[in-house]
């Protein structure tokens, strides 16, 4: 059992959080051990079992809007031919992920990882599936097509492909259970080899790491927590809020720290951080006089 006593100025205390010193401690889902105080603006010591934990976030990507940075391909094959962004839409009308051994010249061996980005908090996941769809076709005994997943020390494989799935461009959809690699630095990547021979293809898309269907099916957005300059401001409803409003002290043209976490039914995301600088209005000055006419028009 992880636990930490803190001591400081209780300025909120409700069912799923409280803040301590302006800095916000989540705890849905654990249990408040001891607090020696519940009311307001007064010093108290609370022992919290779990504070902070951050709720894991599903991930999806669908590719739509191309391949995102976060990704890596690497071409581990003996020409360029790789992993690459298929904007055709023949799999499911939208743009998938493609390495085509069939398109290579038959001369070349393909070696091809497509390794999504460290997908945070897993480990707090009750349950954890990796789905996604493709279709994988094969030719022969050798080329072969592998998913793994990265459980914080080495890459597991979780489904080996060599066989064909049903005739292009039918989608075949995949939900593996993969809770037991659960960890900080989980990945998932799909590796395929042609083992020199003059292969087919394999298309993926709509990849995706969640608690399961159920879990997020209700899912609803409630409202926004807002930060500034890491100190927990206010809650939201609305997609917008005016620093200063709560009584922020802003210095033209300093930089400050924004940060914003979106509350859902299920759980808390992961904080969104972006630097700006503040200039009011007067910073930037208008024209000092207008002069108005009538026009005569013939």
């Amino acid at each position: 059992m992880i636990s930490k006593t803190i001591t400081g100025i209780l300025q909120r205390f409700t069912g799923d959080q409280m803040s301590f010193n302006n800095v916000l401690f989540e705890y849905v889902g654990q249990d408040i051990i001891q607090l020696t105080a519940s009311t307001g603006y007064i010093l108290v010591t609370a022992k919290i079992d779990h504070p902070g934990i951050a709720p894991f976030e599903p991930f999806m990507e669908d590719f739509n809007e191309g391949l995102p940075d976060t990704w890596t391909i690497i071409d581990g094959g003996t020409g360029p031919a790789t992993w690459f962004l298929d904007t055709n839409g023949d799999l499911d009308g939208t743009p998938f992920m493609m390495v085509d051994s069939d398109a290579a010249p038959s001369t070349e061996t393909l070696e091809e990882s497509l390794i999504s980005p460290i997908i945070e908090n897993t480990e707090n996941a009750d349950m954890l599936f990796l789905e996604w769809d493709q279709n994988f076709q094969w030719v022969s005994s050798v080329d072969y097509g592998s998913v793994q997943v990265f459980d914080g020390t080495d890459w597991v494989e979780v489904l080996f492909l060599q066989a064909d799935d049903p005739t292009w461009p039918t989608i075949v959809h995949h939900s593996i259970d993969v809770t037991e690699y659960a960890n900080p630095e989980f990945q998932v990547k799909f590796y395929y080899n042609d083992m020199g021979a003059w292969a087919w293809y394999w298309g993926i898309d709509n990849v995706a790491v969640t608690e399961g269907e159920s879990k997020y099916s209700d899912r609803m957005l409630e409202y926004y927590k807002v930060w500034h300059e890491y100190v927990f401001i206010t809650d939201r409803d609305t997609t917008n809020y005016q620093y200063g409003d709560n009584g922020e002290v802003l210095v033209p043209g300093e930089t400050y720290m924004a940060e914003v976490a979106a509350v859902y039914s299920t759980g808390i995301s992961g904080k969104m951080q972006y630097e700006w600088t503040y200039f009011p209005c007067d910073s930037f000055p208008g024209p000092l006089a207008m002069e108005a006419a009538n026009v005569e028009v013939l």
